[in-house]
């Protein structure tokens, strides 16, 4: 992991700012999901796939940041994907981290009742490792982009795939290709600033003015209380953000 994705890892993953910014998005500044509901989950897990002819493949994902959102029995997990670049496939990316992490969930649920005393099952539910009444967790994933420039790859999985130049015989076969979609978060350019309730609120705002000087030292300005007493982990992602310290110097003395 590089230092700037760290910065923006060890930044977003407080847990005020996290739940700041799935509120944000997802509930539009709705003080839905609760810091203190928030638990810190691995982001790293090794996954042994087996094939039809029992064949295990080792399959690895690495989330930069990944809670469990716990309210009693309801449970959530959210993840966030830290982007500075455009990374083309990511629909094909985070399908494939969201599908892990569903297969990482029932191959727990059956360790579970492996080593219960509940292990009663019918044939299909054995061959399918999964009981028919059991449940998943449902795993939203949200991609944090911060890069000055705008986002120019698909937001979802039909966008890169290869269509036949028949639009007719396209509208008939996208029905049966399921879609996937990504949750694109450009920091740089979030026009509902008030939805958040933390400091995401201002430096939101200073990214929508950083390719502008003028602009920029006008915004810092009107926000001096906010940015003269700036924390180190703040400051260090700032430097990111910017992709300059020196221009933070300047602005922010």
């Amino acid at each position: 992991m590089g230092k700037g994705n760290a910065a923006v890892k060890q930044w977003l993953g407080n847990p005020r700012r996290f739940a700041d910014l799935f509120n944000g998005i997802v509930f539009q500044g709705k003080q839905v999901i609760l810091p203190e509901d928030l638990h810190l989950a691995t982001g790293e897990t090794d996954i042994l796939v087996s094939d039809k002819n029992k064949k295990a493949k080792e399959v690895q994902r690495y989330r930069d940041i990944i809670m469990r959102w716990e309210q009693g029995a309801y449970l959530v997990l959210l993840a966030c994907e830290n982007q500075e670049n455009v990374h083309y496939a990511m629909p094909v990316r985070n399908m494939l981290y969201d599908s892990l992490s569903y297969v990482e969930q029932i191959r727990q649920s059956w360790k579970h009742l492996e080593s219960s005393e509940e292990q009663k099952v019918t044939g299909a539910e054995f061959l399918s490792q999964f009981r028919k009444a059991d449940k998943l967790v449902p795993v939203i994933t949200l991609v944090f982009y911060y890069h000055p420039d705008a986002w120019d790859g698909s937001l979802d999985l039909h966008g890169i795939l290869r269509w036949s130049d028949d639009e007719a015989k396209n509208k008939i076969l996208q029905k049966y290709v399921s879609n996937y979609r990504i949750n694109l978060v450009d920091a740089g350019n979030i026009k509902e600033l008030e939805n958040f309730h933390t400091d995401l609120q201002e430096i939101f705002g200073m990214l929508q003015c950083r390719q502008n000087k003028v602009q920029l030292l006008n915004y810092v300005k009107s926000k001096e209380q906010y940015f003269r007493h700036l924390d180190e982990e703040t400051y260090q992602v700032l430097q990111e953000f910017l992709q300059s310290e020196r221009i933070l110097k300047q602005e922010i003395k």
